[in-house]
Formats: C-alpha cells, structure tokens, sequence
C-alpha cells in the first residue's frame, strides 16, 4: 500500500519520489478535482494541477460527478495510472461520490496493485474508517449522504494544516472528538506530508 497524506501537495510534491521507480515524466496521474464540484471559486483545483504540471508529471483528469458508476474503461484507466490524486475541497461531499460510483469497492484492489493514492488537505481523512470529526472544518450538508463510514486504509485520523491560525479553533474540535471517542490522530503543517508505503 502506497500513501502521500498532504496538507497542501505544492510543498512537498517533490518527495513523492520516495514511492517511486521512474521519474515525474514517465508517471502518469488520474487527477479527480470531484470534491470542488459545488465550489465557485476553482482556483485551487487549477493551482493543484499546475503544480503536476510543473514537475513534468502525465495527468489525465477524471471526475467522478460526470459518471454513475466505476465502467471497465475508467478502471482501465485507473490500473493503468501510477497515482491517483484527490484534489480538495469538502470531504463530506468527496466521500459521496466515492460511494455513488463504488470506488470504496474497488480502492484496495488499485492499492494491492501498487498503484499510489495522494491525498491532500482534508482529503487525507478520508483514509480513516470514520470521517465525522471533519464536520468542525467541512460543511456536512452539501450531501445528503448520512453515513460517514469511509475507506478504512489507516488507523489514525490526520488533521491537516495545522499551523494555521485561522483553523486553530476548528482543528482543536477536531482534535477534542478524536479524544472522545479514543481515536488516533497525527497532525500535519502546511509543508509537512506522511508517506506510507507497505507491503500487501
């Protein structure tokens, strides 16, 4: 299994080629900008991919709002990549299309394939078996998914941008409900990331 956890990928993008046997120029990326559907201003999701770009990376966007369910074309694709990036924006909303189009089923297949999941921002929670602490950062209505079971793949809740001043007291709540229900958690500042790479 292959992780990169980021709070904001532009800071550290250079050291995905720990997970890596080849250089930027020969990988290629499925970028899924889904999470930022219902956002107005989309201005991260272009500073994300220009920061793929800028390494020489081969992206091919996909987004997961404009398909119903994970076809034998798309899981082509997706085998056919060596990362899978998740751009960001609500993590309630991201959950709920990952769920519409059953990538949750397939998830593990693609991570035993030695295919590398990058997440960043609060897309990193998504890892956790449970996403609900995020309510204290992330508007929970825009879904009317009510089930906040997620992917499973960690054992600790990663709380991002942690340096961030104008987070502070929403990332102490969710810190404070991480205690409660005795959940692990790691914190990460802007330039800091988590690297996870294991065998089967």
């Amino acid at each position: 299994m292959k992780l990169f956890l980021a709070s904001k990928i532009q800071y550290c993008l250079e050291k995905i080629q720990i997970l890596l046997h080849k250089p930027f120029s020969e990988t290629k990326v499925i970028f899924i900008p889904t999470a930022s559907v219902l956002s107005k201003d989309k201005s991260f999701v272009e500073s994300d991919l220009n920061h793929w770009r800028k390494l020489w990376f081969i992206i091919e966007i996909m987004c997961f709002d404009n398909i119903k369910t994970i076809t034998p074309s798309i899981l082509s694709k997706l085998k056919d990549s060596d990362i899978i990036y998740f751009s960001w924006w609500n993590t309630f909303l991201l959950l709920d299309r990952i769920k519409k189009v059953w990538f949750n089923r397939i998830a593990k297949d693609l991570l035993n394939d030695w295919k590398i999941f990058a997440w960043s921002s609060a897309w990193a929670v998504i890892m956790w078996p449970n996403i609900y602490p995020a309510h204290n950062v992330d508007d929970m209505t825009v879904t009317e998914n009510i089930s906040h079971d997620s992917l499973n793949l960690i054992d600790f809740f990663v709380v991002p941008h942690f340096n961030l001043l104008e987070l502070k007291d929403n990332l102490k709540s969710i810190i404070d409900d991480c205690n409660v229900i005795w959940m692990k958690y790691m914190t990460l500042n802007e330039e800091e990331c988590i690297i996870i790479d294991i065998e089967k």
